[in-house]
């Protein structure tokens, strides 16, 4: 067996003991896959990972920010650790080689740049090997963007998954592998009916032509293509994530508005989008305009006494 070979067999192993134990296999796939099979191509006559093949590797991550390159460690570390437990010969991947991580600040686009933006995902054309692309993308983005959906979590949705009568939308096994069920808007579920009409019979809610769901890669892939035919220019680039990040400042602005209280309003909120911990939809009354923080409808004083470090969990 090469050393390729024996790193993807104890790959698949610890994958399997962690889908045993109720982890998602796709949490730890990215990074150390592309680990191994450099492994392979630049070390085929090894037996054990070195740390020489580490810092090969990560030498290829100067281009990428250092929360990227923290995300790959986190993977790497997990699978040595885990050939270590098993009696491997392997160097263990510690935190000699973390960068660190740069808080994330999201960009929120404006009324005015988010139709811009969604222009720019209606005018998308065809793909050679996705003839629906018209049809999906639209209603995938403003999924995201009217449900506040973290991107992934649409792409696992099963056709079964929304229920086209009420506008229940059950999302199964989401971040820290949790459930969750939310309600569409009337206009987001009017949307849903034709598109599932339109696209038929299917296993998936947005599937792929060989019946396989899509990844977040390809969705990247997509936000990014979308922009660029939009036309905006913005000083920083937005990423998928922000459509979410936008659903929960649009939201709590439409409260402040209407003169509700953000403070008892922000449970409801933090549910809906899957939050495990308040704090973590406190994170999003900062980045309110001034002139909604100002708003009597937020307790500032209790805000920071309560929750000193707001954090935002993606």
């Amino acid at each position: 067996m090469t050393f390729y070979d024996s790193l993807v067999s104890d790959f698949e192993k610890m994958l399997s003991i962690k889908e045993a134990l109720g982890y998602s296999r796709q949490t730890y796939i990215p990074y150390t896959t592309e680990f191994i099979a450099f492994c392979g191509d630049n070390y085929p006559d090894a037996d054990a990972i070195t740390y020489q093949m580490v810092e090969g590797w990560l030498s290829q991550f100067h281009y990428v920010s250092p929360n990227t390159r923290t995300r790959a460690l986190i993977n790497l570390r997990t699978f040595t650790r885990y050939l270590a437990s098993v009696g491997r010969k392997t160097y263990v991947v510690d935190d000699e080689f973390s960068i660190p991580l740069v808080p994330y600040a999201p960009v929120i686009m404006k009324d005015d740049e988010i139709t811009q933006f969604f222009h720019g995902v209606d005018i998308t054309t065809k793909s050679s090997n996705l003839p629906n692309k018209g049809y999906i993308l639209p209603v995938l983005f403003r999924m995201i963007f009217c449900c506040g959906l973290r991107p992934a979590e649409p792409l696992k949705l099963r056709r079964e998954d929304i229920n086209l009568d009420t506008g229940d939308v059950y999302i199964r096994q989401s971040k820290r592998r949790t459930d969750r069920h939310i309600l569409m808007s009337e206009e987001m579920l009017s949307l849903c009916r034709r598109f599932d009409y339109v696209m038929g019979c299917r296993d998936w809610f947005f599937q792929r032509p060989d019946g396989k769901p899509f990844n977040t890669k390809w969705l990247g892939h997509q936000f990014e293509q979308c922009y660029r035919n939009s036309g905006l220019n913005l000083p920083k680039t937005p990423n998928t994530y922000g459509l979410r990040h936008c659903f929960a400042t649009y939201t709590m602005m439409k409260w402040c508005d209407e003169g509700k209280d953000i403070m008892v309003l922000l449970p409801y909120l933090s549910a809906y989008m899957g939050h495990t911990d308040i704090k973590h939809t406190l994170y999003y009354v900062h980045l309110l305009p001034e002139r909604l923080r100002a708003s009597t409808g937020i307790d500032w004083k209790s805000l920071d006494s309560v929750y000193p470090e707001v954090v935002c969990d993606e």
